[in-house]
């Protein structure tokens, strides 16, 4: 008889177990509007005015699913729309949209308004005994008994669907509900992968593939409407209706037409592989064992060693030039990574083009995200008094990433210390009445000292310290102390920029 591991019988003991997780299980969108709510929860003994309380109630009740947007606009305060939320008086469904980004799709409720989940066609049905989804929109194919229906308007009530035969059928949202869920109507899988293959081909095409197809579109819209006015002078019959034939196909095929007449220039030539695939395999391996180390190979060394093991392969040898293109096809980060480390990588590391959820990014609204830092200024002061030289002063700036607005602002002829750090502080709570959400700073003795950390704690304010070696982490912060230099501080007398 085997023995069990100890992990096992601890977790026979005490009745633990574990379960493994993705980040694809993470509601983004949730998690990002409890974030945004977070004061709100800690100051739940805050009291709403009599007069703003009775007029968004009134508005949410007499328009039930009025959006966040609408609310703000008929002059209803966002600060007491939150509280009111978190008072469990207001009710809005913190999965569907987010509340900093997108207000004008967050349906706001009354919390007695309970009629709305019944009358309203769900967003996402999930599938009997599957982790798929159906969305009820228009265009959205459906499989029934092996006849194919076509989603024409979800309403509030009831779903029109067209059939093959060109019939509509109105059919009760919760009997489509109960359809779905025990799996007698299905989304046509073959809809899904053709409007996959539109949306390739659309994101493929560039802006002359556009151009020429808007052409083409121009030439034969008379033909696609019937109202063809004889023989076109500039383009030929044949090229019409090979045109035309391509649009009913595409029509057919991806439900859009347009994409039949994009231009195939780059599916032309023989694009297929020339050198046998052991060169292919030996180049691949030369590059990563021999030229990407730390030995930092020179090329044409490599090249050399990748010839003598094609030629005793019996493998086509590539040419120095194939072998140069191959190689810098690789990913240039992590081969400066592997030749020269993570430090000289650095300035080829991947750049977010585009803020999604999982995006680091620098929050998506003000004090979410705040930067705290301290620079010696390019200036030497003198006394008024005494006319003695002081020396240069330290600024320390509080700032917001989100809007790149200072918050708070100290200046000192003392080093950074954390006095400076509580002195910042202060300042923002004088100004401001309230602290970050999350602070960044960098790795300084001062930004781990006893008090300062006691301070974040006490009021629940994240501490996210900037990794080393990676100037641009800190861009919001350094960026304001190159601006304040040059525009402010380079104009005064006593400046030392040109020392």
């Amino acid at each position: 008889m085997a023995m069990s591991s100890p992990v096992k019988l601890m977790r026979m003991a005490l009745g633990l177990y574990y379960r493994l997780r993705t980040d694809a299980e993470i509601d983004w969108i949730l998690q990002d509007n409890l974030q945004f709510l977070e004061d709100y929860f800690r100051g739940t003994s805050t009291t709403v005015e009599a007069r703003q309380q009775a007029l968004i109630i009134t508005l949410a009740t007499e328009q039930a699913g009025i959006t966040l947007a609408e609310l703000i606009n008929k002059g209803c305060q966002p600060d007491n729309i939150y509280t009111l939320l978190v008072q469990q008086q207001l009710e809005i469904d913190l999965h569907q949209a987010s509340l900093a980004q997108t207000p004008e799709l967050v349906k706001v409720f009354a919390c007695a308004h309970q009629t709305r989940i019944e009358n309203e066609l769900p967003t996402q049905i999930r599938i009997e005994n599957s982790e798929k989804f159906l969305v009820p929109r228009v265009g959205e194919q459906l499989l029934w008994n092996g006849s194919q229906l076509e989603i024409i308007n979800p309403g509030p009530t009831q779903t029109a669907l067209l059939t093959g035969e060109g019939k509509v059928i109105q059919i009760p949202n919760q009997e489509l509900l109960n359809l779905v869920k025990t799996g007698a109507i299905q989304p046509n899988p073959s809809s899904k992968t053709n409007a996959n293959k539109m949306e390739q081909l659309l994101n493929s095409a560039s802006e002359q593939d556009c151009a020429e197809a808007n052409r083409r579109y121009q030439i034969i819209a008379p033909y696609l409407s019937g109202k063809s006015q004889g023989k076109n002078q500039k383009v030929s019959a044949r090229t019409i209706r090979r045109w035309l034939a391509r649009w009913n196909e595409a029509e057919q095929l991806y439900g859009s037409g347009y994409v039949g007449l994009l231009p195939r220039i780059n599916r032309k030539g023989n694009r297929s592989p020339k050198l046998p695939t052991l060169t292919y395999q030996l180049m691949a391996k030369y590059i990563a064992n021999d030229y990407e180390t730390y030995k930092q190979k020179s090329k044409r060394a490599v090249y050399g060693a990748l010839v003598n093991a094609c030629e005793q392969q019996k493998t086509t040898v590539p040419s120095y030039k194939t072998f140069l293109k191959f190689c810098n096809s690789r990913c240039q980060y992590e081969q400066t990574k592997k030749r020269q480390g993570s430090r000289a990588a650095y300035e080829y590391e991947p750049f977010y083009w585009e803020l999604e959820f999982t995006t680091p990014r620098h929050g998506n609204r003000p004090w979410a995200i705040c930067h705290l830092d301290h620079t010696q200024l390019d200036i030497e002061l003198v006394s008024s008094k005494t006319q003695a030289v002081l020396g240069r002063p330290w600024a320390t700036f509080l700032s917001d990433a989100y809007s790149r607005r200072i918050l708070a602002l100290y200046l000192t002829f003392d080093p950074p210390s954390y006095r400076s750090c509580m002195m910042v502080i202060r300042d923002c709570v004088r100004r401001h009445g309230r602290l970050p959400q999350c602070l960044v700073v960098d790795g300084g003795k001062e930004f781990s000292s006893i008090y300062f950390e006691r301070l974040l704690a006490m009021y629940e304010c994240t501490s996210k310290t900037r990794p080393g070696g990676k100037p641009r982490f800190g861009s919001v912060c350094e960026r304001l102390f190159g601006t304040a230099n040059t525009m402010l501080i380079h104009n005064l007398a006593g400046n030392t920029h040109n020392t």
